[in-house]
């Protein structure tokens, strides 16, 4: 029964650490997109401040982006 348990956690770790990684992976990839549209487009009020996200959409919104609009 001991084996089963330490199997077990020792499968979830490994998972729990895959998934983070996947997770370590997104954010520096949003980071990068956030930075290179900041960089085209320097003059947009509050490029380079804010979540990734934030300036992900603040830009999005700037180049009239479907779905992306304050309506």
């Amino acid at each position: 029964m001991y084996d089963y348990i330490v199997a077990n956690a020792v499968a979830e770790i490994a998972e729990m650490r895959r998934m983070l990684d996947d997770y370590q992976q997104e954010c520096a990839a949003c980071f990068d997109l956030a930075h290179q549209l900041d960089t085209d487009n320097p003059e947009l009020a509050g490029a380079f401040a804010g979540t990734p996200s934030d300036r992900i959409k603040r830009q999005l919104v700037a180049r009239g982006v479907a779905g992306f609009g304050d309506a």
